[in-house]
């Protein structure tokens, strides 16, 4: 009986593990259905973008293997054109968890003559190749990173719209991950 009842509950347990990861594959595999992205420093967006935010660390490794999905959204990109691919809006979930990945590490800043933001877009866009090589570096690098990070509260209040009239709100996840250095 005491065999029976062990057994009842491990597989109890293992079913809610197995619905859980299931749940953040259904998310990750809706990214394709965004069609707003939030303009940082305010909270609009799509919910399932903040939705994935949630999941912190959680989610990371789902979001790494999506770098290389080229599949285009309908969610425009500001300021550089074009639109997003499932693997930019991945990206910009992880850099949303992670503040400290350092995203010029990962592209390449010698054969680019633009700065900042530029060097992404210009790196990812160019081959298929750049964004295996971007996936892999971002994997490569959370592998190394991951046991330093560390969470941060951020208790600031944030627009949640365009329009400074609009009310405010503190940050979905409650925080970011940092770097921990000693």
């Amino acid at each position: 009986m005491r065999l029976f009842s062990f057994s009842l509950i491990f597989c109890s347990a293992i079913a809610v593990i197995c619905s859980n990861q299931k749940n953040f594959e259904n998310e990750v595999i809706a990214i394709k259905e965004i069609k707003k992205m939030p303009y940082i420093p305010e909270l609009s967006g799509d919910s399932l973008f903040w939705s994935l935010v949630q999941k912190k660390l959680e989610v990371v490794p789902e979001l790494i293997n999506c770098l290389n999905d080229t599949t285009i959204t309908q969610a425009n990109v500001p300021n550089f054109g074009g639109y997003y691919t499932v693997a930019d809006i991945s990206y910009y979930i992880i850099s949303e968890i992670i503040k400290d990945i350092p995203t010029d590490q990962f592209v390449d800043t010698v054969n680019s003559g633009a700065g900042g933001y530029w060097m992404y877009w210009n790196f990812v866009r160019t081959s298929y190749d750049n964004r295996l090589s971007f996936q892999k570096d971002v994997e490569k690098w959370y592998d190394i990173n991951k046991s330093k990070l560390v969470w941060v509260e951020d208790n600031r209040k944030y627009r949640t719209a365009i329009d400074w009239k609009f009310p405010t709100s503190r940050h979905p996840a409650g925080g970011h991950y940092f770097i921990f250095s000693k």
